[in-house]
């Protein structure tokens, strides 16, 4: 069945601001993307908001889509699922500019994450093999697998990437094979590996202003990570199950994390214990 205008006909699965705008985009179960416009308008002094559907995005094959981005500042939207393919469209009409299968040189399992840079034209993705790989967006080519020169990159799903917000040409990406690793992308070459020795990357997120990373775990715990030399700076706890998400406050004093124990908390990067 196909969705409506306005509503996905089954579960959305991730969402995702533009980076200069009022529009969202959103991946959904049924292997649909939505682009909606949030929209309002004051009645009787009160704000009233609503979505105003401006495309929608076919092509997976009824696969959910698991990720998402928009890329190159927003003027293409990027998208990958469990059919193992990664979408190029164009938001503008909704067409299809770039279908990327390659189960030899790409990925041959479903593409558990991916991230855009802000504004050049290229996407990192994972895999659930733990295969990851740097495309160009804007020609749909290959650059390269990571890593580039034949060591070994991660054994298990990737579950988060993340552009460096203040180094350009760093990426990191989290897997559940308890590592968390710091990539050139200029070389393709590892950085860093910072070992959670088993404990899986749930989650992660650059600090906008100083040189870290944060990760969220299945065992619920957060660390903290120098980008510098991938050296591990603190570590929190207070969860009682996986952590879902992870962000920097905009000052990079404070973390927030939400978990599947039902709870966020904010950590004081000079506190061991939670604000609340």
């Amino acid at each position: 069945e196909s969705p409506t205008q306005a509503h996905a006909s089954e579960g959305v699965v991730w969402l995702q601001w533009h980076p200069r705008g009022h529009v969202i985009l959103a991946g959904t179960e049924d292997g649909f993307l939505f682009m909606w416009q949030l929209q309002h308008h004051k009645v009787k002094r009160r704000e009233v908001y609503w979505v105003n559907c401006l495309q929608i995005f076919h092509g997976h094959n009824s696969e959910m889509v698991t990720c998402g981005s928009f890329g190159s500042g927003g003027k293409v939207v990027v998208s990958g699922s469990m059919d193992a393919t990664l979408r190029i469209y164009n938001p503008k009409d909704g067409t299809l500019s770039h279908q990327l299968m390659d189960p030899t040189h790409m990925h041959a399992e479903p593409i558990t994450a991916l991230a855009c840079h802000r504004t050049d034209p290229i996407c990192v993705s994972g895999d659930r093999a733990g295969r990851v790989a740097l495309t160009n967006i804007q020609s749909g080519k290959l650059i390269h697998q990571l890593p580039s020169d034949g060591t070994k990159g991660h054994s298990d799903s990737v579950e988060a990437i993340g552009f460096s917000r203040m180094v350009d040409g760093i990426v990191a990406t989290g897997s559940l094979d308890g590592t968390m690793r710091l990539w050139d992308l200029n070389s393709g070459k590892e950085r860093a590996c910072c070992n959670q020795f088993g404990d899986g990357v749930t989650t992660l997120a650059w600090s906008p202003r100083i040189p870290m990373v944060v990760t969220g775990s299945v065992s619920g715990k957060i660390r903290v990570w120098s980008s510098m030399d991938g050296a591990l700076l603190r570590t929190f706890t207070g969860h009682r199950a996986a952590v879902i998400d992870v962000q920097f406050s905009w000052d990079g004093t404070h973390v927030m994390s939400g978990s599947e124990d039902e709870s966020v908390r904010i950590f004081q990067l000079q506190s061991n214990h939670p604000d609340q």
